[in-house]
């Protein structure tokens, strides 16, 4: 987002309004992300996450595509019942080049027991997130994530 103002300011006044749209998007996407982060974690809310998907999106993780709202929700509701979970999205880049708008995020994710506060956590996730978003009306909607991971305690093996 620094660096499309930094382009802006420096284009000049006559592309004055075509950056502030482009930056009101980036705003827009980057509050999606935002909010997927608040509404996974949150296990009440399957659908209000499944809509910040388009009514196609997909989710892709190790292979697996899950696709539609539907889905995309049913997958919520499990994830949410066997364990807690708290999103940390860092370094959020949206990118908006002629007819694709992107993101790339990076994330920190730490799960525990459900049932227990405070819980320990037991597993840590660190990895990236690469979106293709869709704007309709006001909204900005995921189309397509695809999970990238990076490190899994719950996978690697440990020698404590």
């Amino acid at each position: 987002m620094k660096f499309t103002k930094i382009v802006c300011l420096m284009m000049g006044a006559l592309t004055l309004s075509a950056c502030q749209q482009e930056s009101s998007i980036n705003e827009l996407c980057a509050d999606t992300i935002h909010d997927y982060a608040r509404l996974r974690d949150n296990p009440e809310t399957s659908e209000a996450y499944a809509a910040l998907f388009t009514e196609d999106g997909t989710f892709t993780l190790a292979g697996q595509v899950t696709a539609g709202r539907e889905a995309l929700a049913a997958r919520h509701r499990i994830a949410n019942e066997s364990a807690v979970w708290r999103h940390n999205m860092i370094d959020v880049e949206i990118t908006d080049t002629v007819g694709k708008l992107s993101g790339q995020t990076r994330f920190i994710v730490q799960t525990g027991p459900r049932g227990q506060r405070p819980g320990p956590v037991t597993r840590e996730i660190v990895g990236s997130y690469s979106d293709i978003f869709e704007i309709t009306g006001d909204k900005c909607l995921i189309k397509s994530r695809v999970v990238s991971i990076d490190f899994d305690t719950h996978t690697e093996v440990r020698k404590d």
